[in-house]
């Protein structure tokens, strides 16, 4: 059935994004591994003896200090690793509160199950029952046609008293069908979240928005970041491929990301 379907799915997009929470942590502390441990090697300028550089910027052994790019990179990964702290910290509650969340989602939807097991058989019985005014429709149409052969309507002069109490017939069919099949239609099952209280759905809901914006966003700018801090470490830019290779893995993420807010929005 469509309900059972829609729950199945949205049971398992909050248990994909869960793994995806904890893949997420597992990242950023990678990262804040890498930035924390990993020191920094300063690149050492050394400019020609007896030019003016050396003379006034580096009097002793003509050795600069170490250089700008340098200083911007050591910032950024310090950046990197209080964000880090956050985000591992935030990730990891957000993948216990889903959790809690998704107990409550799992609850309503077996609930759901129960009610739209009974909502579905009275549905198929006034289905069901739509039969006898479907015949009675056809039956009173074949009877109007026939009226209408065995006495045509005159160029000129009202119809004959059989064609207009067949016609009659005809109409109170039609409208006796349209009648029962607004009924069936009101014992359609509701089916979704719009099933679960309002607790239910303000959980859902805002941890969705929170967790999937504020994972996404940290994401990218703490793999931009890293990527910078890389490059201003490395003293030149980084090639083509490098920076493929960053930002390959992040295309799947980012959509991954925007199908649990499709989710989130579409299940109301």
């Amino acid at each position: 059935m469509a309900h059972q379907r829609r729950i199945s799915q949205f049971g398992s997009v909050i248990t994909n994004y869960c793994w995806m929470l904890l893949a997420s942590s597992g990242f950023f502390l990678g990262v804040f591994a890498v930035t924390t441990i990993a020191p920094v090697h300063p690149r050492l300028m050394i400019p020609v003896p007896g030019t003016a550089d050396c003379s006034t910027a580096c009097p002793i052994d003509c050795v600069c200090s170490p250089s700008t790019s340098t200083t911007v990179a050591d910032r950024l990964k310090y950046d990197i690793a209080i964000w880090n702290r956050f985000l591992i910290a935030f990730c990891l509650s957000a993948v216990y509160f889903v959790f809690l969340a998704k107990q409550r989602v799992d609850a309503a939807a077996k609930a759901e199950d129960r009610a739209a097991s009974d909502e579905d058989k009275a549905y198929k019985s006034a289905l069901e029952d739509l039969s006898a005014p479907r015949t009675a429709v056809k039956e009173a149409a074949e009877a109007h046609a026939l009226a209408l052969e065995m006495f045509p309507p005159p160029a000129e002069g009202a119809l004959d008293p059989h064609v207009i109490a067949a016609e009659k017939t005809h109409c109170d069919a039609v409208r006796a069908f349209m009648s029962a099949t607004e009924e069936a239609e009101k014992k359609r099952p509701i089916v979704g979240i719009a099933r679960m209280g309002d607790v239910e759905r303000r959980i859902v809901r805002g941890l969705f928005f929170l967790s999937v914006l504020v994972n996404m966003g940290a994401g990218i700018c703490a793999a931009g970041a890293f990527f910078r801090s890389v490059e201003l470490q490395m003293g030149n830019p980084a090639e083509f491929g490098t920076l493929v290779v960053f930002a390959v893995p992040g295309v799947p993420m980012i959509v991954s990301h925007l199908f649990c807010l499709f989710v989130a929005v579409k299940e109301d």
